[in-house]
């Protein structure tokens, strides 16, 4: 147990910049970290929502090498009890990642937390997967549990082979399931992730929200998968003014073009709407809010409001002319 359980799931996508962070707390209470920056707004955050119960995190996900995923992550080890860690496959130079992130696996492996390196398929279930009947233990159908799609070796040794692998590869995609909610964190994967997972027909089913991959980027971002995957909300989580200039022309194109062919859909911009917060009571309507925070600070609960088409302060508009205007300079 983390935090008291309230039989709601609440998904925390926090406004870090150009990097990627979310918090989740399942209906039973246990705290799942999905890439960890800004160690500082996550402590926040854990402590207006409740202390952890017996210190603990239930799992830390580093979805890939990149220190916009990972960086705040030794803060998190040395502060709480982290049970158990999901790591992308180590894979050469791109696998092993930066003398950082070898420092942070090595603080994994001073502590007790068992470690799961991901290829291919992997599921969890962190509020356990069977319910007691009246005379034998079943499976829950509806129990709360997180999918893990890792590159396999196979699609590593092809991109390999071709000359085109880098540690975007690596990344590992998320989808949360509870009841009839689902969410994809797409993390940094790029099209040969999709692809790979779209031929196995695991991404066919349609989503209610999407942590859009690779900040908005190009190389992770088709307009056929938005179409397919349906999300009513999508979450890019980057700053547009920093130097990548991520959502890029393309990206910015599509997700213009998405919000504006659906009336009921919104496409945030986590730099513009900061911090943004899911809750599904008892598995089905859920409801998203966005609330304040400081970039390099704490978050403001009390200030959460719903996220809506009218209030939303995204100006896709705008970011395109911008992006348009950028060819030419």
């Amino acid at each position: 147990m983390a935090v008291p359980a309230t039989n709601t799931l609440s998904i925390y996508s926090l406004n870090v910049g150009q990097a990627d962070t979310t918090i989740i707390i399942s209906p039973k209470g246990k705290i799942i970290i999905v890439d960890a920056v800004k160690p500082n707004k996550i402590i926040n955050l854990l402590q207006q929502i409740g202390p952890p119960i017996n210190n603990e995190i239930e799992e830390l996900v580093i979805t890939h090498p990149h220190s916009d995923h990972f960086s705040g992550a030794n803060k998190l080890l040395n502060t709480y009890i982290v049970k158990s860690a999901t790591l992308s496959p180590f894979w050469n130079k791109f696998g092993m990642g930066p003398p950082t992130y070898r420092a942070m696996l090595n603080n994994i492996e001073l502590g007790e937390t068992n470690i799961d390196f991901i290829s291919g398929y992997g599921r969890i279930y962190p509020d356990g997967a069977t319910t007691q009947g009246q005379q034998q233990i079943v499976h829950d159908e509806d129990a709360f549990y997180l999918e893990f799609l890792g590159p396999p070796n196979s699609l590593l040794s092809q991109l390999e082979r071709d000359n085109k692998l880098d540690t975007n590869h690596l990344s590992i995609m998320i989808r949360i399931h509870w009841k009839k909610f689902s969410m994809i964190i797409a993390a940094d994967a790029q099209m040969e992730n999709w692809s790979y997972f779209d031929r196995e027909g695991m991404l066919s089913e349609s989503c209610d929200v999407l942590r859009s991959s690779h900040h908005g980027s190009c190389n992770g971002t088709q307009w056929e998968r938005l179409e397919r995957l349906s999300p009513k909300c999508v979450i890019i989580s980057s700053d547009h003014d920093k130097s990548h200039h991520l959502p890029d022309l393309v990206g910015t194109s599509i997700f213009s073009k998405y919000e504006a062919d659906h009336d009921n859909k919104i496409v945030a911009l986590t730099s513009e709407t900061r911090s943004i917060r899911i809750t599904v009571p008892n598995g089905n309507a859920y409801k998203i809010e966005k609330f304040d925070d400081q970039y390099n600070g704490n978050v403001n609960l009390a200030n959460a409001q719903t996220l809506t088409r009218q209030n939303n302060p995204s100006n896709w508009r705008q970011l395109l002319e911008n992006r348009s205007t950028d060819l030419y300079l």
